[in-house]
């Protein structure tokens, strides 16, 4: 490639302007490793913190530039490494300590974000970002900790994106205001952390397939126990009972039935797409089964009347951003793909929709209770219209059967 050549190239040049002594680099098990020849000594050799790509040669080079000059000063290459290092910085910075002092800043200055808002959006992957921080047996740069904790999403998604523009602010607020040294400075452009989408997905639906009611348990059995992991197991409950889109969540109420004085939930969201108005309206559970086809009762319509049905705030990505960083949605997203399909948060409406024809509900009603037209749900299920089908011609032929007898 172009550019190992110019690398290789730049620390040779380098290395020359020490006497009887040469600097070369290779690439060792993804990453750059220095090496410094001395006639009649043994090659000393270090393993530098940065992946052997093109993006992270800039950072690489300014690394190796300041190991050179400490050598001029009489270091070996090990010392003069790690010196380069600061001895270890990470160790000496708390991070955990940064981060409180940001989400002050962030909650309590003139722009202030609501708590909540903190708590769906910043609080989780900056954990994440302090545990791997704080990880002494790793050795980390700011490309490092961007691509590890990124990695969650797609390359090239808007939740990726989005995550990226936290941390970003994060990093920026710790050199600017906390002056820490500006190698946790991240650049303007982050495009390269942010990723391109793959060249197959281009062009192509990203709605996603329905999961199977063991997987939906399954996922809600994986998630912690703590507040945000109770709003969160609510919140993909009553999508997967409902048959909700992600953002009704907030939009649901309790009402009467003015005849029989029976309580229902009822969606007040209304979304506008390019296909029309989807309206509001009564939605109608749809219990999951366990594994020995038991129905599972969360009682939901019990809680929410009684105001104790807690729930996350469902802002735009906001189930991307949560469920990305659990483990247990990253291993289904992975069982899902290899079996050629894609899990998403509308997955869990998808469910909705196909157990309602799994258990004969017909298609005009299941579209009643999705609050969709049956011609964009015959559209967005095609199985539907496969059912529908069917059941048509098997009704006719058993309609001839019976006149034939006759």
């Amino acid at each position: 490639m172009a550019w190992e050549t110019l690398a290789r190239a730049q620390v040779k040049s380098l290395g020359g302007k020490l006497q009887k002594s040469y600097l070369t680099i290779i690439a060792n098990k993804g990453r750059i490793q220095l090496k410094r020849r001395v006639p009649d000594c043994p090659i000393e050799s270090v393993l530098l913190p940065y992946r052997w790509h093109e993006d992270d040669w800039g950072d690489a080079y300014t690394r190796i530039r300041n190991i050179f000059s400490l050598i001029q000063q009489g270091h070996n290459l090990k010392k003069a490494a790690g010196l380069a290092e600061g001895k270890s910085p990470v160790a000496r910075i708390d991070w955990k300590d940064a981060v409180d002092k940001f989400h002050e800043y962030k909650t309590r200055s003139d722009n202030a974000i609501k708590e909540v808002t903190w708590r769906e959006n910043y609080a989780g992957f900056l954990a994440i970002t302090v545990e791997l921080l704080n990880d002494s047996s790793k050795v980390v740069t700011i490309n490092d900790i961007f691509r590890q904790v990124l990695s969650s999403w797609e390359s090239g998604s808007g939740q990726r994106k989005e995550a990226a523009g936290y941390m970003a602010a994060f990093f920026r607020f710790c050199v600017e205001e906390l002056h820490f040294d500006e190698k946790w400075l991240p650049p303007d452009n982050l495009k390269k952390y942010i990723g391109r989408k793959p060249v197959e997905s281009v062009g192509r639906t990203q709605k996603g397939d329905a999961l199977t009611d063991q997987q939906i348990l399954d996922l809600i059995e994986s998630l912690p126990t703590d507040e945000a992991g109770l709003r969160w197991s609510n919140a993909i409950k009553l999508m997967s009972v409902y048959g909700l889109r992600p953002v009704e969540c907030n939009h649901v109420i309790v009402k009467q039935d003015e005849t029989t004085g029976e309580p229902y939930l009822f969606c007040t969201y209304i979304k506008r797409t390019g296909k029309g108005e989807t309206f509001a309206g009564e939605v109608q559970p749809l219990p999951l089964r366990d594994a020995e086809g038991r129905e599972i009762h969360w009682n939901i319509l019990e809680q929410m009347s009684g105001g104790n049905f807690v729930l996350p705030t469902m802002n735009r990505g906001a189930a991307n951003t949560y469920l990305g960083r659990q483990s247990g949605w990253r291993k289904l997203r992975e069982q899902m793909q290899s079996e050629g399909k894609n899990a998403v948060p509308y997955s869990f409406r998808h469910s909705y929709s196909l157990r309602a024809h799994q258990r004969a509900v017909i298609p005009e009603n299941v579209a009643l209770s999705m609050r969709h037209s049956v011609q964009v749900h015959f559209q967005s299920y095609p199985y539907t219209n496969r059912r529908s089908m069917r059941a048509d011609f098997a009704r006719a032929r058993q309609y001839n059967r019976m006149a034939n007898a006759g």
